[in-house]
């Protein structure tokens, strides 16, 4: 038995290292983030609110390392469409986004075989399925959104890929899928899977890029960003990066108390209550009409988003941020 013991020892993370030095780093259940904090010089959260989550969360860590914050980036040159850095006024903007679309809805069309309008509000939601990101929550009462469906208000893609271990995942997927077989406004993109090219064509052809994590688990969350670049409007709880990027009625729209900071503890049930109502208010009091009333303040947002996307989420201020506060810091 010892002998065994021993083996499966050296088979550990540390291999040969002593036991009472593996439980002096990562306690005596051993937790590897304890370990690795304790271990490194320095660590790093992925947008600003996520280091403030995990100073909170690992505060009680002795002769733990500083935990700093870069926010997560996406390469500009990449994900925008060159059309886009080329329309240089509102008419412009508007025109390339509704050619955008069809780029889009071609697509739709091939896999599904539904026919989406490029006249009609999209709403994209496109991400790893799983709990925390709520990918049914704009469909919890489905009444009331078949109602705008019915009234051709808006129309609501989903794209992405579960973890084949993720049951829960696996079966909010499930349920979306049985929803567009239910109801024509409603698509969903398996095909071979959510890979980098129908990426770019729904952040390119949305005119909404939801985000519906519970706060504040969502570390920081890029498809937004890149989403942004295209002129798609982001419409997010506010957590990871929208808390940093997404400025409400200016560049996009934040599913949060108006007067509050959006971090309220409710229990499970409440706070999907509570944020579902939120953004149904938003989409049916605001989004929805200015989209369709006002194309001009339409624009504005577009443009508001491209330009925070293109000054601050792009890849060369991360790298920056990066070597400066990061690897510079620890070399010297």
């Amino acid at each position: 038995m010892a002998q065994a013991a021993g083996r499966r020892r050296e088979a550990g993370f540390f291999s040969k290292t002593p036991v009472q030095d593996a439980i002096r780093l990562g306690g005596e259940d051993f937790s590897l983030t304890v370990a690795a904090l304790r271990m490194s010089r320095m660590a790093c959260g992925v947008s600003q609110l996520h280091g403030l989550v995990a100073n909170n969360m690992w505060h009680w860590v002795d002769n733990r390392c500083p935990i700093i914050a870069i926010t997560n980036a996406t390469n500009l040159e990449y994900w925008q469409d060159p059309r886009v850095r080329n329309a240089k006024t509102a008419k412009e903007l508007l025109e390339l986004k509704r050619e955008m679309k069809k780029e889009l809805f071609h697509y739709v069309e091939k896999t599904t075989g539904k026919k989406f309008d490029p006249d009609v509000l999209t709403v994209v939601w496109a991400r790893r399925f799983t709990e925390y990101k709520r990918p049914t929550l704009i469909l919890q009462n489905i009444e009331r959104i078949k109602k705008l469906f019915g009234d051709k208000k808006i129309q609501l893609i989903y794209a992405g890929k579960f973890h084949p271990n993720d049951t829960t995942g696996r079966n909010l997927f499930n349920e979306v899928l049985e929803w567009s077989r239910q109801i024509d406004d409603i698509a969903v993109l398996t095909g071979p899977g959510y890979e980098l090219e129908l990426s770019g064509l729904l952040k390119r052809g949305s005119d909404v890029w939801l985000n519906t994590p519970v706060r504040p688990l969502e570390a920081s969350g890029t498809s937004g960003m890149s989403a942004n670049m295209n002129g798609s409007v982001h419409f997010s709880i506010y957590d990871g990066w929208a808390v940093e990027g997404t400025f409400d009625g200016i560049n996009g729209y934040l599913i949060q108390e108006r007067d509050g900071d959006g971090m309220e503890y409710l229990n499970v049930e409440d706070r999907h209550r509570q944020d579902y109502e939120l953004m149904m208010q938003i989409l049916e009091n605001e989004i929805i009409p200015t989209y369709y009333n006002n194309p001009e303040r339409w624009a504005d947002l577009m443009t508001h988003a491209i330009r925070t996307s293109e000054s601050y989420f792009n890849s060369d201020r991360m790298a920056v941020e990066y070597f400066v506060r990061l690897y510079k810091s620890i070399a010297i």
